[in-house]
């Protein structure tokens, strides 16, 4: 594919997708939810859906011809996907595939007979008994909404999920019909409230990670059963013993790609589309050679709003508040409504190791939330 070829970039929030794609050399045309300004200063063309995720057809149809990816917020939507593959290209996982990764049960069933542990699941009607802790976890979720401790109220598409003590990380992987790369893993940080989230909603990434050979064999298992194609990602629980438990598959442009691309070099966006039309895929000795990327931790963490406000100039509010070696990103446009709880922008840093790096974006989230607080 040429340089500054058309490439659509549908998502909830397009902006790491697309700066991956114009890194890459392509002109990315963007459809997301949010329509952000930095997310604007770097597309060809944006467009905003409010019907989301049905407003995605009609805005794509004014979108040049060019093949389309897709990230977090339409993996529960396959008949969505079927709809635009019927006149753009596809360069990512298929409907069929969709509709297998994200059925849990099958998913689980797919795991254990690669010979993983996965946590029990109970249909949503089940009764749970005692001696467990189970989660409560819509179907149709994202990102961590909705998710949690069971509490016997059920939204009418609920699966119950055994709760894993452990911490949360990420494997990043790249696949096809020729094997699977586990690019690498990263921490997950989750419901924290410095960020202003609770539960198990997801606040950031934190790359590298250690690196898991296991994650590996929950990678090849989901590729060669439901034909995962491209970037994808799976969440997994690492438990206090250190065994890995593999929770959910997001078979899309994963959250911890951007920090991976910014540690490493690679071009991500560039090497999905190729393992999607050539099969090619990297060499697996490079990769371990190259995953360490400049020896820094890079890390992103989601600041969500503090109360109902209109948005401020945040860059402005941001420069000064914010070391220099920071950056903001996903950045309202100003005067638009934020509710209570709703992500208000993202805040990247480095750090010299994981826990530096955790505790630096807990406290960068502090400090910008404190001042969005008293406006």
């Amino acid at each position: 594919m040429s340089d500054e070829s058309p490439l659509i970039v549908i998502s909830a929030s397009a902006r790491a997708a697309v700066w991956s794609a114009r890194q890459a050399g392509f002109a990315a045309f963007a459809i997301d939810q949010f329509g952000d300004v930095d997310l604007r200063e770097v597309a060809s063309q944006v467009c905003v859906v409010e019907d989301w995720p049905r407003g995605v057809l009609d805005l794509a149809a004014t979108l040049p011809d060019g093949p389309f990816v897709f990230g977090g917020g339409l993996e529960n939507s396959p008949e969505l996907i079927e709809e635009l593959a019927e006149s753009r290209e596809l360069l990512g996982c298929s409907a069929k595939s969709l509709r297998l990764v994200r059925d849990p049960f099958w998913l689980a069933d797919c795991w254990r007979s690669a010979g993983l542990r996965v946590p029990r699941l109970l249909a949503e009607n089940a009764a749970p008994g005692c001696g467990s802790v189970w989660l409560r976890k819509s179907l149709n979720s994202a990102g961590g909404l909705g998710v949690r401790i069971d509490d016997g109220r059920s939204t009418g598409d609920d699966v119950l999920q055994e709760f894993v003590h452990g911490d949360v990380v990420s494997g990043l992987f790249l696949g096809n019909a020729a094997g699977v790369r586990l690019l690498g893993m990263s921490s997950q940080l989750v419901g924290c409230s410095e960020a202003g989230a609770d539960g198990f909603v997801y606040c950031g990434s934190i790359w590298p990670a250690e690196h898991n050979e296991r994650a590996l064999s929950a990678g090849e298992a989901v590729v060669h059963a439901a034909g995962l194609i491209g970037l994808f990602g799976i969440d997994f629980v690492l438990d206090e013993r250190g065994e890995l438990w593999p929770i959910e598959v997001n078979p899309r442009y994963p959250a911890s790609a951007e920090q991976c691309e910014r540690s490493t070099g690679w071009p991500l966006m560039r090497w999905h589309v190729e393992a999607c039309r050539s099969g090619w895929l990297p060499d697996a000795v490079q990769l371990a050679e190259q995953c360490g990327g400049s020896g820094r931790t890079e890390g992103k963490i989601v600041v969500y709003s503090p109360r109902d406000m209109p948005t401020s100039d945040v860059r402005q509010l941001a420069r000064h508040l914010l070391p220099s070696s920071t950056q903001l990103v996903d950045i309202p446009v100003v005067g638009a409504l934020l509710k209570l709880g709703v992500p208000v922008c993202s805040i990247l840093s480095a750090a010299d190791g994981e826990a530096e790096c955790r505790e630096e974006l807990l406290k960068l989230a502090v400090t910008l939330r404190s001042e969005l607080a008293t406006g």
